[in-house]
């Protein structure tokens, strides 16, 4: 039987990985620095022409022919669709997408080497220390973990899809990895003093499932999935509703205004 932790080495990001980072060389690798330096210092994302200035490059093109939507070597278009979350052809989310994984790398590594030495074939033991492993991250970098809706790395979501296996569609077991995951980082950094195992606690009914392939109709998974969905939306709301142009922002208000009034009388009545 090949072993997982063999499997896991055989991943679309862990080969692209291989060419392009591991030379340790190149413009992909500064731009990846500088993102995560930036976000050491403030917690502000920089935009495009920021990012460009703090890698000592004029103007945005080069950051464009690295992670645009036209970039060969941009990690984001070797996946196909399924693996493709976020805003299509966003070159600042691209870099960020790849930073998480840059970032995330080393704890893979000693993830993986600890898995191969110890329990290569054991699913359930791969999925939960991958968790623990992604806590552990995401609590040292919470700057950075926390953006693009607190989405895990590219990596660890595509790993965890190698350890459960096909057995279902591969769209929706893609979206179910992701949401859990994404669950698993919003949890680690809304905790005070936040615990690996913790964390691993509050998702392993739902993550044993995945691995077992069973059906996703857990109990309570669909008001998780409903804090998850709503929580996203609003971060986003949050983070663009200030860039917007004073006429688009009064537009987006008239028309959301009166139905998060409802919601928040909804929600009123569910704590009456």
């Amino acid at each position: 039987m090949e072993s997982v932790a063999f499997n896991l080495n055989s991943t679309t990001t862990a080969r692209w990985y291989a060419a392009q980072l591991d030379v340790g060389k190149g413009r992909r690798r500064q731009y990846l620095r500088v993102l995560d330096h930036s976000l050491r210092r403030s917690p502000e994302l920089p935009d495009r022409n920021r990012i460009s200035t703090l890698a000592g490059v004029r103007t945005p093109s080069t950051l464009y022919s690295n992670f645009g939507p036209s970039a060969q070597t941009a990690l984001i278009n070797q996946h196909s669709e399924e693996m493709r979350f976020g805003t299509p052809g966003d070159v600042v989310q691209s870099l960020v997408i790849e930073t998480k994984v840059y970032n995330h790398w080393r704890y893979r590594e000693a993830w993986l080497a600890e898995l191969s030495s110890t329990r290569p074939d054991d699913r359930g033991f791969a999925s939960e220390t991958l968790v623990r492993v992604l806590v552990t991250w995401a609590v040292a970098n919470p700057d950075l973990a926390k953006l693009l809706h607190h989405s895990p790395p590219l990596s660890v979501i595509e790993d965890l899809l190698k350890i459960c296996g096909t057995g279902e569609d591969v769209l929706a077991l893609a979206g179910r990895v992701n949401r859990l995951l994404t669950r698993v980082v919003r949890t680690a950094l809304r905790s005070d003093q936040p615990s690996s195992n913790a964390v691993l606690d509050l998702v392993r009914d739902e993550l044993t499932a995945l691995v077992n392939n069973e059906s996703r109709d857990l109990p309570g998974s669909l008001p998780r999935e409903l804090t998850d969905s709503v929580g996203a939306a609003l971060i986003d709301l949050e983070y663009n509703l200030p860039r917007l142009p004073e006429k688009d922002r009064k537009m987006v208000a008239d028309e959301l205004r009166p139905l998060i009034a409802h919601v928040l009388d909804l929600l009123g009545e569910a704590d009456a």
